[in-house]
């Protein structure tokens, strides 16, 4: 039987599971690969460490922000080209803070790089809801999450290294390196996936209805607050892990190479045990066995800091156990926010970016309020933003009780 031109067609734009993960890992990496560097460049830039904390305020503000245009413009314009001028945005940002001789060129280089660095959540997202039928989605994001989770672990890990070694100015060095790779990939090897272009998406008036559209979606909101709050989690522990293992543990920064490892396993154990239940049991079902076993994880870690057990494993494996059950939350809540949409699936897919920056982005001010010790902070932080998740699940169970729908139904 030979195929017809539309499904060769059609074949021909499925992006592959690297370039995706890639255009999904920049924007994260670059998030943390320069934390390391904070105290030198208070130092050698002569501000407070305060000070040196707004290159990251800057970078999320700037992230969150960018992703609400992005989608317009790629249901507008197409995927491919907003990828890359996205991806030549983070190379100008990176090459920007790699030069910066005062610390408000640096702030407004972050800013530069982020707006950048979000392009590649936006495009993942809508290319998947353009390119994937239904059931191979959550599949592939769950593939894509993988990277995606581990890539602010890792940041850390090059960057200590690069920063010890070279200096933090070569840790912007590395990240204009992967903007040029990214927008050579890009470039030749990410095809178009929008062929249903919005010729008005991008005017105002229609840009505020579909991002009405989006937001008056109750299975959006529901699950986009889901996601935001997995991420939140993985957040609080990136940002509080290089104070708990060189503060409090004393260990040398090349520890947070252990760290990372046992990240991947992890989220590896619970992107498979995920997988495995995909037959037997619904969505909804694997979303709270997630943050069932990320609860599970976190009165551990409470027992741990509050108890006064503080070591290196004590923490890490009930961190562990958290990140496993995070495996099972970002793809599957992911799909399901985006699943709704046909039409406006960039705008949608902005929006969802703009939650799982933006609730990370409040998770993590709340950990510096707290400023307590990094053990305890991680511990309540992660109580908190569990325990509302737990409670956003209880009401949609009675919702669900009561006929309402949270699970989306697959398109054709």
């Amino acid at each position: 039987m030979t195929s017809s031109p539309t499904s060769v067609a059609t074949r021909a734009a499925v992006p592959s599971l690297l370039i995706l993960a890639y255009m999904s890992a920049v924007g994260p990496f670059g998030d943390t690969e320069y934390t390391p560097s904070l105290p030198r460049i208070a130092r050698e830039l002569h501000v407070t460490y305060g000070t040196a904390q707004l290159t990251m305020s800057s970078y999320l503000l700037g992230y969150a922000l960018s992703q609400l245009l992005y989608g317009p413009f790629s249901d507008r314009f197409g995927r491919k080209p907003i990828m890359l001028f996205g991806a030549v945005m983070f190379l100008i940002g990176s090459i920007i803070c790699a030069m910066s001789p005062t610390i408000r060129m640096l702030i407004g280089g972050r800013f530069v790089q982020s707006i950048g660095a979000c392009a590649g959540g936006v495009i993942v997202n809508a290319a998947v809801r353009d390119a994937f039928a239904p059931a191979e989605r959550a599949r592939m994001l769950m593939k894509v999450d993988v990277v995606f989770a581990l890539a602010p672990g890792l940041g850390p890990v090059a960057g200590a290294f690069i920063d010890n070694y070279f200096g933090w100015q070569a840790n912007f060095m590395l990240l204009a390196l992967m903007g040029a790779i990214l927008l050579l990939a890009t470039a030749l090897f990410f095809p178009e996936t929008n062929h249903n272009k919005n010729m008005s998406a991008i005017t105002p008036s229609r840009i505020a209805g579909n991002y009405l559209i989006v937001i008056e979606n109750g299975r959006f909101l529901y699950h986009g607050t889901l996601l935001g709050i997995a991420v939140a989690v993985m957040y609080c522990c990136l940002v509080e892990a290089p104070s708990l293992v060189m503060d409090t543990l004393g260990l040398p920064s090349s520890w947070f190479a252990v760290v990372a490892a046992t990240l991947v396993v992890s989220f590896m154990v619970g992107t498979l045990a995920c997988g495995l239940l995909e037959r037997r049991l619904r969505v909804e079902s694997r979303i709270l066995i997630g943050y069932l076993i990320m609860m599970a994880g976190t009165i551990w870690m409470v027992v741990v800091a509050f108890g006064g057990f503080v070591t290196f494993w004590h923490m890490m494996v009930p961190i562990m156990v958290v990140f496993t059950g995070i495996a099972f939350v970002l793809p599957l809540a992911a799909a399901q926010a985006m699943a709704p949409f046909r039409d406006v699936a960039g705008s949608a897919s902005a929006m969802l970016g703009f939650l799982e920056m933006g609730i990370p982005s409040l998770g993590t001010f709340g950990v510096s309020v707290l400023n307590e010790s990094p053990a305890k902070d991680m511990a309540v932080s992660f109580l908190v933003l569990c325990g509302v998740a737990l409670i956003l699940i209880a009401f949609g169970s009675l919702l669900e009780a009561r006929g309402v729908t949270l699970e989306s139904a697959p398109e054709e």
